[in-house]
């Protein structure tokens, strides 16, 4: 008999490679989104956005 413990550890080793996977397939059209931006602009960005996350 399994435990749930046990099923939910296998669902998040399913899914946690899935998750990244996806991830690395769409960072391209991120990147390209991001070409018609300044460095600055995109840095900007990010730090407010992070600092958002802190709060």
């Amino acid at each position: 008999m399994t435990s749930v413990r046990t099923v939910e550890q296998t669902r998040m080793g399913i899914a946690a490679p899935l998750v990244s996977n996806i991830g690395w397939g769409v960072l391209p059209l991120y990147w390209r989104a991001l070409s018609s931006m300044n460095a600055i602009s995109v840095l900007a960005y990010r730090l407010v956005a992070t600092l958002a996350d802190m709060a």
